[in-house]
């Protein structure tokens, strides 16, 4: 923890970091929404899975070449010399230039394997060159991530998000399909690896200290291993789908899932980001770590599950007068995805904190634990559910992924979970009383906007009765600590 002066001053960045992230994606939040459903209305499903299918390919062979590098130079204690940035900036230009390259000569197999036309091939190849633009930036992004300075980190991630938002946008207008995404992705890499270098300029060189190598290789080798199984896990749906049920049931599964999950990361993602870097500097403090879990949870239930249980109570009628019917056949998935959401916020914290303790070996199995869970489940229910079994064997493996990280963490710090069941009950009954109240009202837009927010009230309201004093004080700090932020920003 070389870089704060003591836990005070760390507990304020993470604070601050946190803050700043959240305050941002509330800012985005209507903007992205509106941007969701503008693109839903004028892209077809089949487009959607097109590139579902395209951005999995690329990505996981852009995260694959990673090899754990920049998680590496994130995690080590010691701040890295010049020399030593170089090496990893080295290795991950050789590994990038690879995967580029055996991406190219693979293409064909692949456009076949999923089922894709083959001017799909074309897109593919040129949306690759998104592996060879990221490592520009990497170094960059490490040293900031380091210091914890995610006010700037959330401004480079705003301009990307909006770029991509605009060019996609009028794209599609304009019917360019699936190429809609394609540019907008290429466009919106390019402007932000170019700021992120200027935001954070550092020594370009090339070297390969082969100590340094060794060193980082090794603990990035478990550390991707992790990854590998985290991104097949995550990827289920665009590979098993593609492959299995094709490209339009892709396209529903990721609508369905990206819906769900869109209305979590406003909150989770930017915990999950924060997690790894904060955890890697107070590694040796039980304390603090056992603190930043537990109550990285409890917040994270009490802000998103209300949000996904009124999406519960109101899917249909959300599909039908906002995204358009087509969109119907989407339905059992999203409420699939909405369990996979709440139970995620276990998992994907737990897991971050353990590879921020250096534990990579105990998050891998608890990863892969998860991936084979995932991929047995969906053989043995497709002839029932269709592709709908994937967004069920998401759910079920998810709770059973919950289990196992609660019982992991709780050797650190014993959780209780009587306040988490309180919301989670909240939720549920305000979402039901919600589902009561719409069979006796006319539905249309402005009705569809009242329920959802008497619901979020009666959550308030039914939470406040439960446990009032309890909730009043944990809302008032939360309050505190991220207006207290604010003003740093």
């Amino acid at each position: 923890m070389a870089e704060f002066n003591n836990l005070e001053n760390f507990k304020k960045s993470v604070i601050n970091s946190v803050g700043i992230l959240f305050l941002v994606k509330l800012i985005l939040l209507p903007i992205s929404g509106l941007v969701n459903i503008i693109l839903a209305r004028l892209l077809e499903p089949i487009h959607f899975g097109i590139y579902g299918i395209l951005s999995v390919i690329i990505y996981t062979t852009y995260d694959i070449c990673d090899l754990g590098l920049v998680a590496f130079a994130v995690q080590t204690k010691d701040e890295l010399n010049l020399n030593e940035y170089r090496t990893v900036f080295t290795l991950k230009l050789i590994l990038s230039i690879i995967g580029f390259i055996i991406l190219w000569l693979i293409s064909t197999f692949l456009i076949n394997l999923f089922h894709l036309s083959k001017e799909t091939q074309i897109a593919m190849k040129l949306l690759s060159l998104v592996i060879l633009i990221e490592p520009i930036s990497s170094i960059s992004r490490v040293i900031l991530q380091r210091k914890l300075l995610y006010k700037k980190i959330a401004f480079l991630d705003t301009i990307n998000l909006l770029s991509f938002y605009l060019v996609v946008i009028i794209l599609a207008y304009y019917h360019f399909e699936v190429w809609s995404f394609i540019l907008a992705g290429l466009i919106s890499v390019i402007i932000t690896n170019i700021l992120y270098i200027i935001t954070s300029p550092w020594n370009f060189g090339l070297n390969l200290n082969t100590e340094v190598a060794k060193r980082a290789l090794k603990f990035g080798s478990f550390f991707q291993l992790s990854n590998v199984i985290k991104m097949v896990r995550e990827y289920t749906t665009a590979i098993l789908g593609g492959i299995i049920f094709g490209p339009k049931a892709v396209g529903y599964l990721s609508w369905a899932d990206n819906l769900t999950s869109k209305i979590a990361t406003t909150f989770t993602q930017e915990v999950n980001r924060v997690t790894f870097p904060a955890i890697s500097r107070i590694q040796t403090d039980k304390k603090a770590v056992s603190l930043f879990f537990s109550k990285a949870v409890y917040y994270l239930l009490l802000l998103t599950s209300p949000l996904i249980f009124m999406l519960f109570a109101l899917s249909y009628e959300t599909i039908i007068i906002i995204f358009k019917p087509k969109w119907l056949p989407a339905l059992p998935a999203l409420i699939a995805f909405g369990f996979v959401v709440l139970a995620g916020h276990f998992i994907y914290i737990g897991e971050n904190l353990l590879k921020g303790l250096g534990q990579v070996k105990k998050a891998s199995l608890i990863t892969g634990l998860w991936t084979i869970t995932l991929w047995l489940i969906i053989p043995f229910t497709k002839k029932w559910l269709g592709y709908n079994s994937i967004a069920f064997a998401w759910m079920i493996s998810s709770f059973l992924s919950t289990i196992l990280i609660i019982n992991t963490v709780n050797k650190y710090h014993p959780l209780d979970l009587k306040p988490i069941l309180y919301i989670l009950f909240s939720s549920a009954f305000s979402a039901f009383l919600i589902s009561l109240l719409k069979n006796i009202i006319t539905i249309n837009i402005y009705t569809l906007i009242i329920l959802y927010i008497l619901g979020i009230l009666g959550y308030i309201l039914i939470l406040f009765i439960i446990k009032h004093t309890q909730i009043y004080g944990e809302l008032k700090n939360l309050l505190k600590l991220l207006l207290s932020s604010y003003r740093d920003i």
